[in-house]
Protein backbone atom coordinates (compact mmCIF):
# COMPACT_ATOMS: atom_id res chain seq x y z
CA UNK A 1 0.00 0.00 0.00
CA UNK A 2 0.89 3.59 -1.18
CA UNK A 3 2.40 5.58 2.09
CA UNK A 4 1.01 8.94 2.37
CA UNK A 5 3.66 11.40 4.16
CA UNK A 6 3.07 15.10 4.64
CA UNK A 7 5.55 17.76 5.34
CA UNK A 8 5.48 21.00 6.59
CA UNK A 9 8.12 23.08 4.60
CA UNK A 10 7.30 26.69 5.81
CA UNK A 11 5.46 26.97 9.15
CA UNK A 12 4.63 30.25 9.75
CA UNK A 13 2.56 31.45 13.34
CA UNK A 14 1.38 34.94 14.25
CA UNK A 15 -0.75 35.15 17.49
CA UNK A 16 -2.34 38.32 17.91
CA UNK A 17 -4.07 38.89 21.32
CA UNK A 18 -5.15 42.44 23.16
CA UNK A 19 -7.50 42.89 25.93
CA UNK A 20 -9.29 45.60 27.24
CA UNK A 21 -7.87 46.89 30.51
CA UNK A 22 -9.76 47.88 33.29
CA UNK A 23 -10.37 51.18 34.28
CA UNK A 24 -8.92 50.65 38.08
CA UNK A 25 -5.88 49.02 36.26
CA UNK A 26 -5.09 52.30 34.39
CA UNK A 27 -4.74 54.79 37.16
CA UNK A 28 -1.75 54.96 38.91
CA UNK A 29 -2.06 54.34 42.49
CA UNK A 30 -2.59 57.48 44.88
CA UNK A 31 0.62 58.49 46.90
CA UNK A 32 -0.23 58.76 50.82
CA UNK A 33 1.04 62.14 51.78
CA UNK A 34 4.51 62.56 53.52
CA UNK A 35 4.73 62.05 57.19
CA UNK A 36 7.05 64.28 59.58
CA UNK A 37 8.46 62.10 61.86
CA UNK A 38 9.73 64.75 63.81
CA UNK A 39 6.07 66.04 64.59
CA UNK A 40 4.49 65.16 67.71
CA UNK A 41 0.74 64.73 67.14
CA UNK A 42 -1.45 66.81 69.60
CA UNK A 43 -3.62 64.17 70.18
CA UNK A 44 -3.55 60.35 70.58
CA UNK A 45 -5.05 58.31 67.73
CA UNK A 46 -8.05 56.68 68.80
CA UNK A 47 -8.51 52.92 68.82
CA UNK A 48 -9.40 51.47 65.62
CA UNK A 49 -12.83 50.40 65.14
CA UNK A 50 -14.32 47.45 64.53
CA UNK A 51 -15.53 47.42 60.69
CA UNK A 52 -19.16 47.03 60.14
CA UNK A 53 -20.64 43.85 59.81
CA UNK A 54 -20.65 42.79 56.03
CA UNK A 55 -18.14 45.33 55.14
CA UNK A 56 -14.40 44.65 55.38
CA UNK A 57 -11.60 47.39 55.90
CA UNK A 58 -10.96 47.63 52.23
CA UNK A 59 -14.82 48.72 52.34
CA UNK A 60 -15.66 45.97 50.01
CA UNK A 61 -18.53 43.89 51.07
CA UNK A 62 -17.86 40.63 52.41
CA UNK A 63 -20.17 39.39 49.27
CA UNK A 64 -17.96 41.42 46.98
CA UNK A 65 -15.07 39.51 48.47
CA UNK A 66 -16.82 36.22 48.43
CA UNK A 67 -17.51 36.79 44.46
CA UNK A 68 -13.83 37.99 44.04
CA UNK A 69 -12.48 34.66 45.33
CA UNK A 70 -14.93 32.32 43.44
CA UNK A 71 -13.46 34.11 39.69
CA UNK A 72 -10.45 33.89 41.06
CA UNK A 73 -10.64 30.34 41.54
CA UNK A 74 -12.06 29.70 38.11
CA UNK A 75 -9.94 28.33 35.42
CA UNK A 76 -8.85 31.14 32.48
CA UNK A 77 -10.86 28.73 30.05
CA UNK A 78 -13.77 29.14 31.83
CA UNK A 79 -13.58 32.48 33.58
CA UNK A 80 -15.90 35.49 32.64
CA UNK A 81 -13.58 38.67 32.21
CA UNK A 82 -15.36 41.35 33.10
CA UNK A 83 -14.20 43.47 30.25
CA UNK A 84 -14.19 42.40 26.69
CA UNK A 85 -11.54 40.06 25.39
CA UNK A 86 -9.97 39.67 22.25
CA UNK A 87 -7.27 37.08 20.97
CA UNK A 88 -7.05 35.40 17.51
CA UNK A 89 -4.44 32.96 15.86
CA UNK A 90 -3.32 32.88 12.17
CA UNK A 91 -0.83 30.25 10.68
CA UNK A 92 0.37 29.73 6.64
CA UNK A 93 2.08 26.51 5.79
CA UNK A 94 3.81 24.94 2.87
CA UNK A 95 2.51 21.88 2.06
CA UNK A 96 4.62 18.73 0.59
CA UNK A 97 2.96 15.58 0.39
CA UNK A 98 4.65 12.02 -1.33
CA UNK A 99 0.71 11.13 -2.35
CA UNK A 100 -2.91 11.53 -1.81
CA UNK A 101 -5.57 10.51 0.29
CA UNK A 102 -7.55 9.38 -2.22
CA UNK A 103 -6.20 5.98 -2.36
CA UNK A 104 -4.66 6.64 -6.08
CA UNK A 105 -1.08 6.19 -7.64
CA UNK A 106 -1.05 10.12 -7.99
CA UNK A 107 2.61 11.65 -7.01
CA UNK A 108 3.87 14.01 -4.95
CA UNK A 109 1.75 17.21 -4.26
CA UNK A 110 2.95 20.61 -3.10
CA UNK A 111 0.07 23.14 -1.98
CA UNK A 112 -0.59 26.51 0.65
CA UNK A 113 -2.91 26.10 3.52
CA UNK A 114 -3.75 29.45 5.37
CA UNK A 115 -5.82 29.03 8.66
CA UNK A 116 -7.28 31.66 10.94
CA UNK A 117 -9.09 31.53 14.71
CA UNK A 118 -10.56 34.46 16.68
CA UNK A 119 -12.47 34.61 19.79
CA UNK A 120 -14.11 37.08 21.62
CA UNK A 121 -15.14 37.13 25.36
CA UNK A 122 -17.00 38.89 27.95
CA UNK A 123 -19.03 38.49 31.02
CA UNK A 124 -20.82 35.23 30.30
CA UNK A 125 -20.98 36.01 26.35
CA UNK A 126 -17.99 34.10 24.17
CA UNK A 127 -18.03 34.20 20.81
CA UNK A 128 -15.22 32.36 17.80
CA UNK A 129 -15.12 32.30 14.44
CA UNK A 130 -12.60 29.52 12.34
CA UNK A 131 -11.36 29.52 8.62
CA UNK A 132 -9.35 27.35 6.51
CA UNK A 133 -8.03 28.44 3.48
CA UNK A 134 -6.05 25.95 0.92
CA UNK A 135 -5.10 25.02 -2.55
CA UNK A 136 -7.11 22.73 -4.77
CA UNK A 137 -3.95 20.06 -4.69
CA UNK A 138 -4.54 19.65 -1.10
CA UNK A 139 -8.54 18.82 -1.53
CA UNK A 140 -9.16 21.86 0.60
CA UNK A 141 -12.10 22.76 -1.84
CA UNK A 142 -13.76 19.57 -0.54
CA UNK A 143 -14.87 21.16 2.22
CA UNK A 144 -16.46 24.25 3.48
CA UNK A 145 -13.71 27.28 4.19
CA UNK A 146 -15.74 28.00 7.12
CA UNK A 147 -14.97 25.74 9.95
CA UNK A 148 -16.82 27.45 12.99
CA UNK A 149 -18.69 30.66 13.30
CA UNK A 150 -20.33 30.08 16.93
CA UNK A 151 -22.28 32.50 19.61
CA UNK A 152 -22.46 31.06 23.16
CA UNK A 153 -23.87 32.47 26.86
CA UNK A 154 -23.60 31.14 30.03
CA UNK A 155 -25.38 31.85 33.17
CA UNK A 156 -25.80 30.26 36.03
CA UNK A 157 -25.97 26.51 35.37
CA UNK A 158 -27.11 26.74 31.49
CA UNK A 159 -25.13 27.60 28.68
CA UNK A 160 -26.22 27.70 25.25
CA UNK A 161 -24.48 28.02 21.97
CA UNK A 162 -25.51 28.71 18.61
CA UNK A 163 -24.23 28.51 14.75
CA UNK A 164 -21.57 26.28 13.02
CA UNK A 165 -19.45 24.60 16.03
CA UNK A 166 -17.27 21.39 15.51
CA UNK A 167 -17.77 18.52 18.62
CA UNK A 168 -15.34 15.78 19.49
CA UNK A 169 -17.16 13.33 21.37
CA UNK A 170 -15.66 10.18 22.74
CA UNK A 171 -12.38 9.97 25.02
CA UNK A 172 -10.94 6.61 22.99
CA UNK A 173 -7.88 8.17 21.00
CA UNK A 174 -7.89 8.31 17.42
CA UNK A 175 -10.99 5.54 17.37
CA UNK A 176 -13.80 7.22 18.38
CA UNK A 177 -17.30 5.04 18.14
CA UNK A 178 -19.62 7.45 19.87
CA UNK A 179 -17.63 10.13 17.57
CA UNK A 180 -20.72 10.82 15.07
CA UNK A 181 -21.22 14.64 15.06
CA UNK A 182 -18.32 16.00 13.60
CA UNK A 183 -18.23 14.80 9.86
CA UNK A 184 -14.40 14.66 7.73
CA UNK A 185 -12.49 16.14 4.55
CA UNK A 186 -11.03 12.55 4.44
CA UNK A 187 -9.57 14.15 1.13
CA UNK A 188 -7.40 16.92 2.27
CA UNK A 189 -4.12 17.08 3.17
CA UNK A 190 -3.36 18.42 6.40
CA UNK A 191 -1.06 18.22 9.16
CA UNK A 192 -3.17 16.69 12.48
CA UNK A 193 -6.20 14.83 11.83
CA UNK A 194 -7.83 16.97 13.57
CA UNK A 195 -7.85 19.46 10.90
CA UNK A 196 -9.80 17.67 8.47
CA UNK A 197 -13.50 17.73 10.91
CA UNK A 198 -16.10 19.93 9.69
CA UNK A 199 -18.50 22.00 11.50
CA UNK A 200 -21.65 21.24 12.48
CA UNK A 201 -24.50 23.86 11.77
CA UNK A 202 -26.41 23.49 15.59
CA UNK A 203 -27.79 24.92 18.59
CA UNK A 204 -27.27 23.06 22.18
CA UNK A 205 -28.01 23.79 25.59
CA UNK A 206 -25.48 22.12 28.30
CA UNK A 207 -26.85 22.23 31.70
CA UNK A 208 -24.77 21.65 35.00
CA UNK A 209 -26.92 19.27 36.68
CA UNK A 210 -24.28 18.92 39.74
CA UNK A 211 -21.03 19.09 40.56
CA UNK A 212 -20.32 16.68 38.51
CA UNK A 213 -23.03 15.95 36.12
CA UNK A 214 -23.57 17.86 33.05
CA UNK A 215 -26.20 17.17 30.43
CA UNK A 216 -26.51 18.74 26.61
CA UNK A 217 -28.64 18.67 24.25
CA UNK A 218 -28.59 19.33 20.56
CA UNK A 219 -30.24 20.04 17.95
CA UNK A 220 -28.97 20.41 14.06
CA UNK A 221 -31.32 20.75 10.70
CA UNK A 222 -28.82 19.49 8.76
CA UNK A 223 -25.79 17.31 8.55
CA UNK A 224 -22.76 17.38 5.93
CA UNK A 225 -21.81 13.71 4.75
CA UNK A 226 -17.86 12.81 5.21
CA UNK A 227 -16.18 13.73 2.07
CA UNK A 228 -14.72 10.49 1.00
CA UNK A 229 -11.49 9.58 -0.78
CA UNK A 230 -12.07 9.34 -4.52
CA UNK A 231 -10.79 5.96 -4.35
CA UNK A 232 -13.81 5.31 -2.71
CA UNK A 233 -16.75 7.82 -4.16
CA UNK A 234 -16.04 7.32 -7.63
CA UNK A 235 -17.99 5.57 -10.28
CA UNK A 236 -16.12 2.85 -12.16
CA UNK A 237 -14.56 4.50 -15.89
CA UNK A 238 -17.01 1.80 -17.95
CA UNK A 239 -20.55 3.73 -15.99
CA UNK A 240 -18.79 7.28 -16.69
CA UNK A 241 -15.86 7.40 -14.38
CA UNK A 242 -16.98 10.46 -12.08
CA UNK A 243 -17.25 11.32 -8.43
CA UNK A 244 -20.35 10.70 -6.71
CA UNK A 245 -21.59 14.10 -5.50
CA UNK A 246 -20.90 14.53 -1.90
CA UNK A 247 -24.29 15.05 0.03
CA UNK A 248 -25.92 17.14 2.84
CA UNK A 249 -29.12 15.58 4.38
CA UNK A 250 -31.71 18.34 5.53
CA UNK A 251 -33.07 16.02 7.89
CA UNK A 252 -33.43 16.86 11.87
CA UNK A 253 -30.56 15.80 13.96
CA UNK A 254 -30.89 15.61 18.00
CA UNK A 255 -28.47 13.92 20.49
CA UNK A 256 -28.05 13.82 23.90
CA UNK A 257 -25.24 13.53 26.41
CA UNK A 258 -24.95 13.14 30.14
CA UNK A 259 -21.43 13.70 31.52
CA UNK A 260 -19.79 12.42 34.50
CA UNK A 261 -16.77 13.89 35.51
CA UNK A 262 -14.69 12.29 38.74
CA UNK A 263 -11.00 12.57 40.57
CA UNK A 264 -10.36 9.52 39.06
CA UNK A 265 -12.77 8.54 36.14
CA UNK A 266 -14.79 10.17 33.96
CA UNK A 267 -17.63 9.12 31.95
CA UNK A 268 -20.46 9.40 29.46
CA UNK A 269 -23.52 8.34 27.82
CA UNK A 270 -25.23 9.46 24.62
CA UNK A 271 -27.21 8.92 21.95
CA UNK A 272 -27.75 10.37 18.36
CA UNK A 273 -31.26 10.39 15.98
CA UNK A 274 -30.81 11.18 12.74
CA UNK A 275 -29.08 11.17 8.81
CA UNK A 276 -25.79 9.17 9.34
CA UNK A 277 -22.33 11.31 8.53
CA UNK A 278 -20.64 8.34 6.76
CA UNK A 279 -22.98 7.77 3.37
CA UNK A 280 -23.94 4.72 1.79
CA UNK A 281 -23.86 3.72 -1.87
CA UNK A 282 -27.14 2.70 -3.80
CA UNK A 283 -26.31 0.41 -6.92
CA UNK A 284 -27.23 0.92 -10.31
CA UNK A 285 -30.71 -0.97 -10.64
CA UNK A 286 -32.25 0.30 -13.52
CA UNK A 287 -30.74 0.79 -17.07
CA UNK A 288 -29.29 4.01 -17.10
CA UNK A 289 -29.43 5.20 -13.62
CA UNK A 290 -26.32 6.20 -12.34
CA UNK A 291 -25.49 5.07 -8.48
CA UNK A 292 -25.88 7.56 -6.13
CA UNK A 293 -25.03 8.19 -2.05
CA UNK A 294 -27.46 8.91 0.43
CA UNK A 295 -27.79 9.51 4.26
CA UNK A 296 -29.68 6.58 5.68
CA UNK A 297 -31.43 7.41 9.39
CA UNK A 298 -29.74 5.60 12.08
CA UNK A 299 -29.97 5.70 15.99
CA UNK A 300 -26.66 5.60 17.74
CA UNK A 301 -26.53 4.47 21.29
CA UNK A 302 -23.07 5.03 22.89
CA UNK A 303 -20.80 5.39 25.82
CA UNK A 304 -17.36 6.29 27.42
CA UNK A 305 -15.07 6.61 29.93
CA UNK A 306 -11.83 7.18 31.09
CA UNK A 307 -10.14 5.91 34.07
CA UNK A 308 -6.90 6.34 36.30
CA UNK A 309 -5.16 3.16 37.36
CA UNK A 310 -2.88 4.27 40.25
CA UNK A 311 -0.32 6.52 39.00
CA UNK A 312 1.16 5.50 36.11
CA UNK A 313 -1.72 3.43 34.02
CA UNK A 314 -4.59 5.00 32.20
CA UNK A 315 -7.33 3.15 30.84
CA UNK A 316 -10.07 4.28 27.89
CA UNK A 317 -12.97 2.39 26.31
CA UNK A 318 -16.25 3.28 24.17
CA UNK A 319 -19.02 1.49 22.74
CA UNK A 320 -21.90 2.68 20.15
CA UNK A 321 -24.50 0.56 18.65
CA UNK A 322 -26.17 2.08 15.78
CA UNK A 323 -29.78 0.85 13.98
CA UNK A 324 -30.92 1.96 10.83
CA UNK A 325 -34.52 3.56 10.70
CA UNK A 326 -36.47 1.21 8.43
CA UNK A 327 -34.57 -0.80 6.06
CA UNK A 328 -31.42 -0.59 5.94
CA UNK A 329 -29.04 0.08 2.63
CA UNK A 330 -27.90 -3.12 0.74
CA UNK A 331 -24.87 -4.48 2.22
CA UNK A 332 -25.36 -2.76 5.38
CA UNK A 333 -27.38 -3.71 8.54
CA UNK A 334 -27.29 -3.13 12.16
CA UNK A 335 -23.93 -3.35 13.95
CA UNK A 336 -21.89 -2.70 17.27
CA UNK A 337 -18.28 -1.03 17.63
CA UNK A 338 -16.47 -0.88 20.22
CA UNK A 339 -12.61 -0.01 21.52
CA UNK A 340 -10.68 -0.27 24.60
CA UNK A 341 -7.29 1.53 25.20
CA UNK A 342 -4.45 1.10 27.71
CA UNK A 343 -1.89 3.85 28.40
Amino acid sequence: MHRLRTTSLLPIAIALACATVPAWAQDPPSQAPAVDDTAVPEASEPEASEPEAGVSEAGATDAQQAGAATLGSVDDDTALPTSPRWTGTASVAAVAASGTRDLDDAGSRFGLALRGRGEWRHAGWRALGEVAFGSDRLAYDAAPWLRQAWLSHASGPVEWRVGRQILSWGRADRLNPTDNLAPRNLRGLVADIDEDRMGLDSASVRLQLGERVNATFLHAPRIRATVLPDGIASIPAALGGRRVADQVSHQNTQALRIDYAGNALDASISIVDGPSMNPAFVDALPPGYAPHAIQPGVRIVGADFSAALGDRWGLRGEFASTSFDGRAPAGLGDFRYAVLGVE
